[in-house]
């Protein structure tokens, strides 16, 4: 039995004379949209890849700069408070220990608990003063362990410093004691930690005391 006749192109064939028998791939305006996906595709790669290298140099998907700390998924509680406290403060640049632990408290009736903190105000003057610094620490403490959503209800934290005393001799001194409780954090959670800055979060926090060496300035 004999096979039917293919029809070949003839050049310069139109389309309306290549109604049947050919291959839908070789059209030209299925060429030129296959063209243009392909064309579209790239681009948006492109935009995607550059808009992570470019995030990546400016610190925006660095832990300080936007996301929130990792949540280690093992450990006692105090072992998770350490690892996020190390990685939103840092090392001390003044040769003492940046951060300890003080105490983890259950709060009775319930099941979360109350934590304190010390942890020693940096030489840092990138946000203008010493106690611009300690503003950027309070606001990374509190954004770190209240972002995780660990079962804590109070941060309390003593901000240390060589200070003078009644002597005039300057010693490693408590020169801020601050805290903030679950209840003004979720405020701030349902704003966003990240549409917020430390002087905008400075009012919120429960300042007991802060010596008028370390507090901070106010940007015109």
């Amino acid at each position: 039995m004999a096979q039917p006749a293919v029809r070949l192109p003839r050049p310069g064939m139109g389309y309306e004379e290549l109604e049947e028998g050919r291959d839908p791939a070789r059209s030209p305006l299925r060429r030129l949209g296959i063209g243009l996906a392909v064309l579209v595709v790239g681009v948006v790669l492109t935009g995607q890849v550059m808009f992570v290298v470019g995030a990546f140099q400016s610190g925006g998907m660095a832990n300080g700069g936007g996301a929130s700390p990792p949540l280690p998924t093992s450990g006692t509680l105090t072992h998770r408070l350490n690892v996020i406290l190390a990685e939103v403060l840092g090392s001390s640049d003044r040769g003492v220990a940046r951060f300890r632990i003080l105490h983890v408290q259950s709060v009775p009736g319930s099941n979360v608990k109350s934590i304190s903190l010390t942890w020693a105000i940096n030489n840092d003057l990138s946000g203008g003063t010493i106690g611009n610094g300690a503003q950027m620490d309070v606001y990374a403490i509190l954004r770190g362990i209240y972002s995780t959503y660990l079962p804590i209800t109070q941060v309390h934290m003593d901000g240390t410093y060589p200070l003078p005393g009644s002597d005039g001799r300057a010693r490693e001194r408590v020169g801020m004691r601050l805290s903030m409780d679950r209840r003004v954090a979720t405020m701030i959670g349902k704003v966003g930690w990240d549409s917020l800055d430390a002087q905008s979060v400075w009012p919120l926090v429960h300042r007991e005391f802060v010596d008028p060496n370390l507090q901070p300035q106010t940007s015109e």
